[in-house]
């Protein structure tokens, strides 16, 4: 009887989950937003917020009035201790807006220490990903249930497979590993013509026997950074839908898990 495989988490990342994960700030923006006068907009704009945490807080500046020291955020509701650490540096509470952001392509800065673990909820998974991906030093690999193209050249998986493109290009191997369903024609038409599209660019494609269906949504980046969660690469999980995934800084799981994904997508 075969034994069930087990991923082996180092006890660095167990403490690391259980709440040792601080959210990077962006070194993309620069200068400072009042919080008292902030649209929504640009309430947005600071790291891991969002539009519904945008509007908490300016819900919570109508009830309340005029906010002044960080520590009044948290009253919002929907911001923890993380998160009012990762905007601080770009907030303030009187004064004139100077925050700035360098170009949609700019890429956050993600440090990490060996070990630790970041929650990435909702639209919080792109950002991180994407920066990543475009930091590689020498391996991207992707393995996928769904990763469907949308339309126009500024939508999340469009930016992905450019990115992808524009890393392979300088030498970086990339690697994509999808389903190949039994019954589901519609997904295996959105990743056959992804597929096309990431060929055209020198990057290698797998697919899995069309049983069992691989329902896996993970990225192993620089055999270092793991991505594992349920944001498939769709427009709708990288921008609209509820979704929850973990970065894991860690070298053996990240090869445990390429190892998995070469045995699956032979």
């Amino acid at each position: 009887m075969t034994r069930p495989r087990t991923l082996k988490y180092s006890t660095a990342v167990i403490i690391a989950f259980l709440g040792l994960c601080v959210p990077t700030p962006a070194p993309a923006l620069d200068g400072k937003l009042n919080i008292n006068t902030a649209t929504i907009t640009e309430l947005d704009s600071l790291p891991f917020i969002g539009k519904n945490r945008a509007r908490d807080i300016i819900g919570l500046r109508q009830r309340q009035g005029h906010l002044s020291k960080p520590e009044d955020l948290l009253a919002a509701g929907s911001l923890g201790p993380l998160t009012l650490a990762a905007i601080s540096p770009y907030i303030q509470f009187k004064g004139t807006d100077s925050l700035t952001r360098s170009g949609l392509e700019s890429h956050r800065t993600i440090i990490t220490r060996p070990g630790q673990v970041m929650l990435l909820a909702d639209r919080e998974f792109f950002p991180v990903l994407f920066s990543l991906i475009g930091s590689a030093h020498h391996s991207v690999d992707v393995g996928m249930y769904l990763f469907k193209l949308g339309k126009g050249k500024n939508n999340k998986t469009t930016r992905l497979l450019r990115e992808m493109r524009r890393i392979r290009a300088r030498g970086i191997m990339v690697r994509v590993m999808l389903e190949e369903s039994d019954y589901n024609d519609k997904l295996n038409h959105e990743n056959h013509q992804t597929a096309t599209r990431l060929r055209r660019a020198g990057i290698m494609v797998k697919f899995d026997r069309p049983r069992p269906t691989t329902h896996v949504k993970t990225v192993v980046i620089d055999r270092r950074y793991t991505f594992l969660g349920s944001h498939n690469f769709t427009n709708s999980a990288l921008g609209r839908n509820h979704e929850l995934s973990l970065l894991i800084d860690d070298r053996t799981l990240a090869a445990q898990v390429s190892d998995y994904l070469d045995a699956v997508f032979r």
